[in-house]
Parts: structure tokens; C-alpha cells; sequence
């Protein structure tokens, strides 16, 4: 239903920003030059297995494309979500327009960020969301 949708949506991107808080702190504790990308997604796939001989499991549809096209078209250290996710974790994250990104030859959509670093819950908080 509607509210797993939306349920599921915040869920992905409270982990998200907690992959992304988690990696800047390692990167500077550490000095190392790591910045992650994340493109998000939200709508219907089909998954499944393929190949005999060396079988593995995948998923196919538009929002794991867009979700690609989103995060290889982000700067670093930067979490983009599509208007699919938007419109479900707008009200508990702070979101902001982007601007459109090609997602093939002849589409675009308009793709929006989420700030990770302000106004974000605790880790806690975080941790105890993306269990359920």
C-alpha cells in the first residue's frame, strides 16, 4: 500500500545519509580521499534469476535505471532522489531541486537532493528506522 511506499522510500534514504555520514567520518579519521554517490529511485521492478551456468539473482525496471542515471550524474558525496521518491520523503528530509538528468538518449526527469548533513536524526534514531 501507499504507506509502505512511502514507509519504504524514508527508510532507504535515512540509510542513505547514514552510509554517507558514516563514510566522511572513516575518510577523514583515516585520510583517505573517499566520497560516495547515491541515486534513488522509487517505483515497480521485476526481479529474478539468470544464467544456468553461473546463475545470479537481478532486478530490471525505469527506477533502477533512473536511479543509475541519477547517481552517475551526481557530484560526489551527494544523494539524489527521482519526483517518484521526492513526493514520499519530502516531509522528513529536507530536499531540494537539482535540476533534470538524461536517463537515455531521448528522457530525462528532473532529479532533487537530499541534504544528508542538516537536520538529519541521530544515528540511533537512523539504525533504529532502516531495522523497523
Amino acid at each position: 500500500g501507499k504507506i509502505a511506499e512511502v514507509d519504504g522510500a524514508n527508510r532507504v534514504v535515512e540509510f542513505a545519509k547514514l552510509a554517507m555520514r558514516r563514510s566522511r567520518q572513516y575518510a577523514e579519521d583515516k585520510q583517505l580521499p573517499i566520497e560516495l554517490r547515491m541515486g534513488i529511485s522509487t517505483g515497480a521492478v521485476v526481479s529474478g534469476v539468470i544464467g544456468t551456468n553461473k546463475p545470479s539473482y537481478d532486478y530490471w525496471g525505469r527506477c533502477v535505471n533512473e536511479a543509475s542515471r541519477l547517481e552517475s550524474n551526481c557530484e560526489p558525496s551527494t544523494i539524489l532522489v527521482s519526483e517518484s521518491t521526492r513526493w514520499r520523503v519530502a516531509g522528513r528530509n529536507q530536499v531540494e531541486e537539482y535540476g533534470r538528468v538524461d536517463i537515455n538518449a531521448d528522457a530525462q526527469v528532473m532529479a532533487y537532493r537530499v541534504d544528508w548533513q542538516d537536520g538529519t536524526p541521530g544515528m540511533d534514531e537512523t539504525l533504529k528506522l532502516v531495522k523497523g
